[in-house]
């Protein structure tokens, strides 16, 4: 009896072990059937996200066929005048050394004012500190060397400088 009793008990355990490992099976499909599906809904939301791309890229294509059929336009028109009657610059009135004395000592003021001039707080110090200008001969100008967004105060506070000193600039 002690021996059926021992070989019921076996079995009986070896058949939940079955039924206990069939389940973790059943549990592993289902999450594999959930991971498909979410891998599903996420391909598909990017098949969406491809789809409009695509319509923004052929519609800046339009926008830039546009563009170049306009810069050919005005190219053309150019191109005409240009042709018509050839463009001579205006000679700059040529002025006399003690005026070209006077504005290049308005320029050095004028230059000292704009490296006083606080740098943007995004940049470092040498943007306004390295503020120059000078008068060109040749063409009758001052011209001076800001090359970035963060230079334009110190060229603000040249030109105001100039302006109020009753020199144009332009």
């Amino acid at each position: 009896m002690r021996s059926s009793l021992g070989l019921g008990w076996a079995v009986s355990v070896a058949c939940s072990l079955m039924l206990l490992s069939g389940c973790d099976k059943l549990k592993a499909v289902d999450d594999l059937m959930a991971q498909t599906a979410s891998n599903t809904a996420e391909i598909d939301s990017l098949k969406r996200s491809l789809a409009d791309s695509r319509k923004e890229t052929d519609a800046l294509r339009s926008q830039v066929i546009g563009m170049y059929d306009r810069v050919a336009a005005v190219e053309a028109v150019q191109a005409t005048q240009a042709t018509k009657a050839p463009s001579v610059p205006p000679s700059p009135t040529a002025l006399g050394p003690q005026e070209i004395a006077i504005l290049k000592a308005a320029i050095e003021a004028c230059v000292q004012v704009g490296r006083a001039v606080p740098p943007p707080q995004y940049s470092d110090g040498s943007m306004t500190k390295g503020f120059d200008a000078y008068y060109n001969p040749i063409s009758g100008r001052v011209q001076n060397n800001v090359r970035y967004q963060g230079e334009m105060p110190a060229l603000y506070a040249f030109n105001k400088c100039m302006v109020g000193k009753g020199i144009p600039l332009g």
